[in-house]
């Protein structure tokens, strides 16, 4: 099943994705800025895990400085993580939550690689933005060269050429109830998950790269009576200053 046409937040049983597939232009102009700049910034290989050989952390302070990023990093994710509670009646009334981001990177993927499945243990949720462009076709030709593009006209024996061809190469595959749901990579689209959420990424075999930037965020609840610009740990606490 590809969910690719969906938006927003949907739910096949208590937990959901928040997709979008119209992520504002100005959002990923400041992922590619950053990537720009990532020959400064530190591996993340090491950290995560996946067979994908350029995995690259960037530093938060740049991502809040990213104002239109980082809000849509924010909205996005608290969205999901809002209308999840309430589908398990964990609303908390008359509390406030500070957002706290706690890391990004991107993920270069090339020939071969992919992302076995796995999840995001000890956050909250886990999100993607495809921020350049994806040549599903180049996938699709070396599919077709490889299986054959003949099938048989029943009607009058003649052989035709199969021009439609799926490929799941490339795809990001989300399991929700046991059923994986496919996206295919394309600039502007995100998917935004529950971090326990299992995922994976499929194998490419054309000479491209994919390009994707994620990030792991947590939202601390904070009761309303409490007034958050006084409390004297929230800096060491590295909350942002951002309250939803």
């Amino acid at each position: 099943m590809y969910a690719g046409e969906m938006t927003n937040v949907y739910h096949p049983g208590c937990k959901g994705l928040y997709v979008d597939n119209e992520v504002p232009e100005i959002v990923t102009s400041q992922v590619d800025e950053l990537l720009e700049n990532s020959d400064k910034f530190k591996s993340a290989s090491d950290a995560l895990y996946a067979d994908i050989g350029t995995q690259i952390e960037v530093p938060n302070k740049l991502v809040e400085e990213k104002s239109e990023l980082y809000s849509y990093i924010v909205s996005s994710s608290y969205d999901l993580y809002s209308s999840n509670n309430k589908n398990i009646f964990q609303v908390k009334k008359d509390f406030r939550y500070l957002p706290k981001l706690q890391k990004s990177w991107f993920v270069l993927q090339k020939k071969g690689e992919y992302n076995p499945a796995h999840n995001h243990p000890a956050v909250s949720i886990n999100g993607i933005i495809y921020f350049k462009e994806w040549d599903e076709q180049k996938e699709i030709s070396l599919v077709v060269k490889k299986l054959g593009t003949n099938l048989l006209d029943f009607n009058d024996g003649n052989m035709i050429s199969d021009t439609d061809y799926p490929t799941e190469n490339a795809c990001l595959t989300v399991f929700l109830n046991d059923f994986p749901h496919r996206f295919k990579p394309k600039k502007g689209l995100s998917v935004v998950m529950s971090a326990d959420t299992i995922h994976s990424v499929n194998p490419f075999y054309s000479n491209q790269i994919r390009y994707s930037y994620q990030w792991n965020i947590d939202f601390v609840p904070i009761p309303n009576k409490i007034d958050i610009d006084n409390l004297p740990n929230v800096e060491q606490m590295n909350f942002e200053r951002v309250v939803v």
